[in-house]
């Protein structure tokens, strides 16, 4: 995701739009200048994505 404010306005519509994905990894929110908003998290967002995965960094995402 890119940027706190617009991951917390469109956290539905983003969690929608992969529910007929066959794999989604879901890496922590590019923060470009924003400070974080408390609860606004990729991992937040992957909890909400049937059967996706979180991965904090994208070492961790293709390892």
């Amino acid at each position: 995701p890119h940027r706190y404010t617009r991951t917390q306005a469109l956290l539905d519509e983003f969690a929608g739009c992969f529910e007929a994905a066959d794999t989604v990894t879901v890496l922590d929110i590019y923060a470009a200048s924003e400070p974080p908003i408390p609860g606004v998290t990729g991992q937040a967002l992957a909890a909400r994505i049937p059967g996706a995965r979180y991965a904090p960094a994208i070492d961790d995402a293709v390892a």
